[in-house]
């Protein structure tokens, strides 16, 4: 690591006031990791540090108008390390560099990352099962560090990184992290912590699932988790800009989630979908990820294993939407197509991985969903207005089941 401090004091202050003092802070290191949050990976290179702190006056040094070289070492010909950062963004507690970010096994980013912190107050949302507290009533102090980028490469699905990933890779990307920490927690208990995630993109395609071909534009990410006492930080009452640069004049990303939606872990967007040559639909639908379980049915090939015993603990990926129009039937897209143009769609797919695999081959699983290989599963759903809906449960209780499970 590198490291630069200066501290400016005036010489020669106006009579009957104090000497002004100004104080910066600059550091260069060449890796890092993140550790706090549970869920929340960061491992970063070419990281850069910057503090700078005003005078009682609420001026600041504007170091890009006359930079300061600080000596660094002591030899013969010392190394310097430049002050450079401009007045006008006000007080700064950054650091900025290359980071790889996994956000909950869910969202995967990498690129030139900017992160700050600084002290706040955010307003939770009420929780309905505390009756006699209304925990949005009072605003609480925190400690606050958020990370942004822009124009980023990202995944969002399961096993991001991995040799199997199932989601989206995602193009154009603008990201940001708020992780929250209270400042001042009640006597004997332990400081309180809120992490919410958010990103947007301009283009996205789907991997990891032979057959099925989705492409995306206008995709939203969005990530909250609680607190130990369930609370959610309430960005829709009071919202977060959160930079995703570090120029002079930096990029920012709002995070505006409301607490009565829960924790979220979702992408939506204007999707487009080919569901193995047979079934295709475009519109806006939602991507949401969450570890389940699922019943199995029994395989009457295998008279020694009833594999509807035993519920299987799963990732699992859904996609969905409603209102949609669509086509199923053969050479869907094209210009010559045969089969039914469906209106009012409501649309569903669940892909499931199962979480905690034993040794065994690869194989077909479930009847009525497409085998994936490494014990995935693919199973969907189309309801389209007026055509078989009322009769799903009677035409496919299994599938029905697994979607419940």
């Amino acid at each position: 690591m590198n490291f630069a401090v200066a501290i400016q004091t005036e010489k020669n202050p106006a009579a009957n006031t104090t000497a002004r003092e100004w104080t910066a802070v600059k550091a260069s290191a060449t890796g890092a990791n993140f550790v706090g949050v549970s869920g929340l990976t960061v491992s970063a290179t070419a990281i850069d540090i910057a503090i700078t702190r005003k005078a009682t006056d609420n001026t600041l040094v504007d170091y890009n108008a006359q930079n300061l070289a600080v000596q660094t070492s002591a030899t013969a010909t010392p190394s310097t390390m430049l002050l450079d950062l401009a007045a006008n963004l006000g007080e700064v507690t950054r650091a900025s560099g290359n980071l790889t970010i996994d956000a909950f096994g869910f969202f995967q980013v990498s690129g030139a990352l900017a992160l700050n912190k600084n002290t706040t107050t955010v307003k939770l949302g009420d929780l309905p099962l505390t009756t006699d507290v209304n925990e949005s009533t009072n605003a609480v102090t925190v400690e606050q560090l958020t990370i942004g980028g822009s124009g980023l490469t990202a995944f969002a699905g399961i096993n991001g990184g991995s040799a199997d990933p199932t989601g989206l890779n995602l193009t154009g990307v603008n990201f940001a992290v708020a992780i929250q920490t209270e400042k001042n927690p009640a006597a004997n208990t332990t400081a309180r912590e809120w992490t919410a995630v958010k990103a947007s993109a301009t283009g996205a395609n789907f991997v990891g699932v032979s057959g099925l071909t989705v492409s995306a534009t206008a995709i939203d990410i969005a990530i909250t988790r609680k607190a130990t006492d369930n609370t959610l930080v309430d960005y829709n009452a009071q919202n977060l800009a959160v930079q995703t640069s570090a120029t002079a004049t930096p990029s920012t990303m709002l995070l505006d989630l409301a607490a009565n939606l829960g924790e979220v872990t979702r992408a939506s967007g204007n999707l487009t979908i080919d569901a193995f040559g047979f079934f295709q639909v475009s519109g806006a639908l939602a991507l949401n990820k969450n570890t389940t379980t699922v019943k199995l049915g029994d395989l009457p090939l295998t008279t020694d294993v009833n594999e509807s015993t035993n519920a299987v603990t799963v990732e699992q990926l859904t996609i969905g939407g409603s209102g949609l129009t669509a086509f199923a039937g053969i050479n869907g897209g094209s210009a010559d197509p045969t089969g039914l143009n469906l209106t009012g769609v409501n649309f569903a797919v669940a892909i499931q991985t199962e979480k905690n695999p034993a040794s065994r081959p690869n194989g077909p699983r479930v009847d009525g969903c497409q085998s994936l290989g490494h014990r995935r599963q693919l199973c969907g759903r189309v309801w389209p207005d007026r055509v078989g809906h009322r009769h799903r449960h009677r035409d496919h209780p299994q599938s029905d089941r697994q979607h419940a499970g």
